[in-house]
């Protein structure tokens, strides 16, 4: 398992290494980097999730500052879901999830950022990156 995440970091930071483009197929630089956690391997057809929890009463919430190339990814479905429905605090965290389709082989990123609406900064910034095999 060391063995493998080291391999996935050395990848990783070789992608770090060489540069941006515009169309989100290369991962790297400041808009663009990305952390093992952050980092998602699928085959070509497979679906994945990116779920993320969310103040939603608190007006916060997650959204895309740059979303990933259709080219490579299509969204199938956003919904919002109660990651504890046995808890009746108000107030409480809900999810917010994304589902995409894995298009084409290559390698996308997204950023999100973690907002208020009526807030200049955001509260958090996160960058997913997928590699599609």
């Amino acid at each position: 398992m060391k063995t493998l995440m080291l391999i996935l970091a050395i990848v990783l930071y070789s992608f770090v290494q060489s540069g941006c483009g515009e169309d989100n197929t290369i991962i790297a630089g400041p808009t663009c980097r990305g952390v093992v956690g952050d980092t998602i391997t699928v085959g070509l057809g497979d679906t994945y999730t990116i779920s993320l929890l969310a103040a939603f009463t608190a007006g916060f919430k997650w959204e895309f500052e740059r979303g990933f190339d259709e080219k490579y990814v299509e969204l199938e479905s956003y919904e919002i879901t109660d990651p504890d429905p046995e808890s009746e605090l108000d107030g409480k965290p809900m999810g917010q999830e994304w589902t995409y389709r894995a298009r084409e082989e290559g390698t996308v990123c997204a950023t999100l950022i973690y907002t208020r609406a009526w807030e200049d900064e955001p509260i958090e910034t996160k960058n997913i990156i997928v590699i599609i095999e």
